[in-house]
């Protein structure tokens, strides 16, 4: 159901082959058919303006009729994931990483200029001469993943040996020249706990090194950059979607296809979504285990227990906009700060439209307007609902009058325009269709406001 945009992939070298200096930074073998990574690492020079490359990514999805559903924006690089789907609902996608140069918290640990000079042509587009990715791949685990991928290790043992000339020769491009032989010795280091160890040292070697020869204004502006990306930047990163609706719309189905695609593409690391709070945080039955009513109530079938009381259900109400606030600052925010997409098969809509299946008795009015004042805000929420007679063939428990009424009342909740409503009555395939059809249009016009 999910593929690489080999189209996109070559309309996008075609435009930059126009426009830009660049090359293919990794895992490049087999590009544009296919990708052995989540991401397409692009180096430019760091002269470019970000809105340069917003420009031409805009240019290439309304040419393609693709939609901008992730967008990355740090002092370093611009991260993009396109997708499109087509007729028959196939979806394909591209994860684009445009780095400004090679830094690392505004030092530049090796001469971009110099490697995108001696780039080589392979099909159309551009790659690193061996030597030169060999070393990139040393420097850029050392800084950034303290260690050295196993998956380029033929690559860096490669580039030492074979194209040795040209290792050396952007490590002296690149002002290292007196880390040569310090550098050497790390590679040659087969030993994997005496290699993480002197690689933490090399490390701390290099950082110094690289800030002492580059104290500058220029470095200094940079660096606050960095840590205005860190500090400021990253709050406003990430996105909440939400899934709601009644037992038998068939929310739950489309549920799987949907982590399954933004876990493939690499911005969610979810492997199940959320149900109302993060794991971490326990609904309130299991709290109160000595609470026997408590722990005796079907929270499987909830319509079938009888209504709670008012003080009851006011325990319950306090708990969830306790677990709410709590949850966004413990457990979302630190997501949103990796630019996540963290997703939740029910959320604080259904609590709204549906109190009944949380044994809350309060007034629906009350709990709108204090739960998306208490919880994180969900960037799309999608509300499923089908027909009563559907709803009920798919979820034996409902009677025709409870199937009727959660419609309505789901359906009443979509007059807030942050709530999309998405009627659900045909097969698996069609509500995927549109499900993924729909969550593409609502993040692509997010983006795009972003990106303007």
């Amino acid at each position: 159901m999910f593929q690489i945009d080999t189209e996109l992939l070559n309309t996008l070298f075609d435009h930059l082959n126009q426009k830009i200096k660049y090359l293919v930074l990794r895992n490049h073998q087999d590009l544009p058919e296919s990708n052995n990574a989540k991401d397409i690492d692009i180096l430019i020079p760091s002269h470019i303006r970000p809105t340069q490359i917003n420009r031409i990514v805009k240019d290439i999805s309304e040419e393609l009729n693709a939609k901008i559903i992730w967008i990355n924006e740090l002092d370093y690089l611009s991260g993009f994931v396109l997708a499109r789907q087509s007729k028959c609902g196939q979806v394909s996608y591209v994860k684009l990483d445009f780095f400004y140069g090679l830094k690392w918290r505004g030092l530049e640990f090796i001469n971009a200029d110099e490697v995108l000079l001696n780039r080589i042509q392979v099909r159309n587009y551009y790659i690193p001469t061996v030597g030169h990715e060999a070393l990139i791949h040393v420097l850029n685990g050392i800084l950034y993943g303290k260690t050295l991928n196993k998956k380029y290790k033929e690559i860096i043992q490669r580039g030492i040996v074979e194209y040795h000339a040209q290792f050396i020769g952007l490590l002296v491009s690149s002002g290292l020249k007196d880390l040569r032989d310090l550098i050497s010795d790390l590679v040659a280091d087969n030993t994997n706990e005496k290699k993480y160890a002197n690689i933490l040292v090399f490390r701390k070697i290099l950082i110094k090194f690289l800030i002492k020869n580059q104290l500058s204004v220029n470095f200094l502006v940079s660096f606050f950059k960095s840590v205005r990306t860190e500090l400021i930047t990253r709050r406003k990163l990430g996105y909440l979607l939400s899934f709601s609706g009644p037992d038998g719309a068939g929310k739950s189905s489309i549920m799987e296809p949907v982590i399954e695609f933004f876990q493939l593409t690499g911005i969610c690391k979810q492997k199940i979504a959320h149900h109302f709070l993060p794991e971490a945080i326990p609904p309130l039955h299991r709290l109160l285990k000595c609470n026997k009513k408590l722990s005796k109530q079907n929270y499987t079938q909830p319509y079938s227990e009888k209504p709670v009381g008012k003080l009851s259900s006011l325990v319950r109400f306090l708990y969830y906009i306790l677990a709410f606030k709590f949850a966004k600052y413990k457990y979302l925010k630190p997501q949103f700060k990796r630019n996540e997409v963290v997703i939740f098969d029910r959320y604080y809509p259904d609590l709204i439209a549906d109190p009944t299946r949380a044994r809350l008795s309060l007034n629906r009015s009350l709990l709108a307007s204090i739960f998306p004042k208490v919880a994180a805000l969900p960037d799309v929420a999608l509300i499923f609902i089908a027909d009563p007679n559907i709803l009920i063939a798919r979820k034996g428990e409902l009677s025709e009058e409870k199937a009727k009424q959660l419609v309505k009342n789901y359906r009443s909740i979509c007059v807030d325009r942050r709530y999309t409503l998405l009627e659900n009555n045909g097969s698996l395939v069609e509500g995927l269709t549109l499900s993924f059809s729909t969550l593409f249009n609502a993040l692509d016009v997010i983006n795009s406001k972003r990106l303007t």
